[in-house]
C-alpha cells in the first residue's frame, strides 16, 4: 500500500498548517493510503489529533527548547524519513514548510535516499512573508531552500500568486497548483437567517498580526461605525500584537463594539462561524486563506482583499474583494453591514454552493493523489 509521510514544521493543534494538513490526511486515509504526520511541537502545545483517520498516526517531536532545539528537530526529521514504511515503491514524502530544521532535514534525507518528495511552502515564500527576516531568509535560500525546491518532484502551491513567489526563489522548480479543500460537514445546509438577540457580528479569524490587516480593520470600523454590529477578533497571538490591538481599539473609542478573544480550533471554529454574520479578512498577503473557504462553506459572506486569491467573490455574489486599504474596507463594511439578514444569508447560500462544488475534499484529495503524489490507486 502506498504510504505518505507528512513531514511538518509543526504538528501543534490549532495552527494554520494543521488546519490544512489534517483534513487532507483524513481524505487520503479514506482512499486507502497509509499516512503518518510527523513534526515538532513546542512546550505547552498539544499534537493534532487525527484518530478518526484510518491508517493514520501522529509522531510529534518535543517539546524541546534552547539552543539544541534545531539540532534535535533535524535529527528527528531524519529518523522520520528513515522509519517510514517504504515497502511500496510508490510511497512519498510531503514536506510542509521550508525554513525549519525539520523541513531542511526531511528534504536532505529524501535527496540522499533517492525518495520522491513534494514541498508545500504554505505561503512562506510570498513577498510579504519574505520581507520579514529578509537577510536570514536570503541566506537560507542560497544555502538550502532553492536546492530543496528545485530537487523536489513537485512544489505544491495553492494559487498562481504563490506559484510566482516560488519561481522567484527557485526558477527551475516544478510547480503544481492545487487548492486546499473544505470539509463537507462544514458546508451550510440551511441558510435561513438566525434571529439572535443583540448586535449582529462581524468576525476576524486568524493570527493577530499587522500583516493580516487587523490594524486596518480597527481603523475602518472606527470610520464605518456600523449600527447594531460588533466586531470580534479571534486568533492566536504569535508575536504579542494583541496588546497593541486592544490599545488601538480603545484609542478609537471602540471598547464597546470591538473585542479581542482567545483562539479556537477544531469543532469550535465551526461553531464560531455558525454564530456570526460576516467574515472580514483584510490581509496584506495570503497564498490561499483557508479561513475564507471555511467561512463560505459555513454560509457566511466574506469581505477580503485583492491581496488574497479570492477575486471571484464579487462576481459570484458571495462577498467583497477590495484593495487592502482602509477606505476600501470602509466602503465594503458600509455595504455589507447595511444589508438585511436575508440578503447576507442569500450571499452565504451562494458561497456555500460554490465551496461544495469546487472545493470539496472528495475532488481535492484526488488531485493531491494524482497531481502531487503521482499515484494511480
Amino acid at each position: 500500500m502506498p504510504h505518505v509521510l507528512m513531514s511538518c514544521s509543526t504538528v501543534a493543534a490549532g495552527t494554520g498548517m494543521m488546519a490544512a494538513v489534517t483534513p487532507l490526511v483524513r481524505a487520503l486515509a479514506e482512499r486507502g493510503l497509509g499516512v503518518t504526520i510527523a513534526g515538532p511541537i513546542g512546550a505547552g502545545e498539544a499534537a493534532v489529533a487525527v484518530a478518526d483517520a484510518v491508517g493514520t498516526n501522529v509522531r510529534p517531536h518535543g517539546p524541546r527548547t534552547g539552543c539544541g532545539r534545531s539540532l534535535a528537530e533535524f535529527r528527528a526529521a531524519l529518523a522520520d524519513v528513515k522509519q517510514a514504511s517504504w515497502d511500496d515503491s510508490r510511497s512519498f514524502v510531503h514536506v510542509h514548510g521550508v525554513w525549519t530544521a525539520a523541513n531542511l532535514a526531511a528534504c536532505w534525507a529524501c535527496q540522499s535516499r533517492g525518495l520522491r518528495y513534494a514541498v508545500s511552502p504554505h505561503g512562506m515564500l510570498m513577498p510579504e512573508a519574505m520581507r520579514r527576516g529578509g537577510r536570514k531568509k536570503r541566506i537560507a535560500v542560497c544555502l538550502a531552500v532553492r536546492r530543496n525546491l528545485e530537487r523536489a518532484d513537485v512544489v505544491h502551491v495553492t494559487s498562481e500568486a504563490e506559484a510566482h513567489s516560488v519561481h522567484a526563489v527557485a526558477p527551475r522548480s516544478r510547480v503544481c497548483v492545487v487548492p486546499w479543500g473544505v470539509e463537507v460537514e462544514i458546508a451550510a445546509t440551511d441558510n435561513t437567517p438566525v434571529h439572535r438577540h443583540g448586535p449582529r457580528q462581524a468576525l476576524f479569524l486568524g493570527r493577530l498580526l499587522p500583516l493580516k490587516g487587523v490594524d486596518d480593520l480597527v481603523d475602518a470600523w472606527a470610520i464605518a461605525k456600523p449600527s447594531n454590529w460588533k466586531l470580534r477578533f479571534v486568533g492566536a497571538d504569535p508575536e504579542g500584537h494583541s496588546a497593541a490591538l486592544r490599545h488601538r481599539i480603545n484609542a478609537a473609542g471602540l471598547g464597546a463594539t470591538a473585542f479581542v478573544e482567545s483562539p479556537v480550533d477544531g469543532a469550535e471554529v465551526r461553531r464560531l462561524l455558525k454564530s456570526v454574520d460576516l467574515l472580514v479578512l483584510p490581509s496584506h498577503s495570503e497564498n490561499f486563506a483557508l479561513v475564507v473557504a471555511e467561512a463560505l462553506a459555513s454560509g457566511l459572506p466574506v469581505i477580503t482583499t485583492t491581496a488574497t486569491p479570492w477575486h471571484e467573490l464579487n462576481a459570484r455574489g458571495c462577498g467583497w474583494s477590495v484593495s487592502p486599504t482602509v477606505p476600501a474596507l470602509v466602503e465594503a463594511l458600509h455595504d455589507a453591514c447595511g444589508r438585511s439578514m436575508q440578503d447576507l444569508a442569500e450571499m452565504g447560500r451562494i458561497g456555500s454552493m460554490w465551496m461544495r462544488e469546487a472545493f470539496g475534499w472528495d475532488s481535492i484529495a484526488d488531485r493531491f493523489i494524482t497531481d502531487i503524489y503521482g499515484l494511480r490507486l
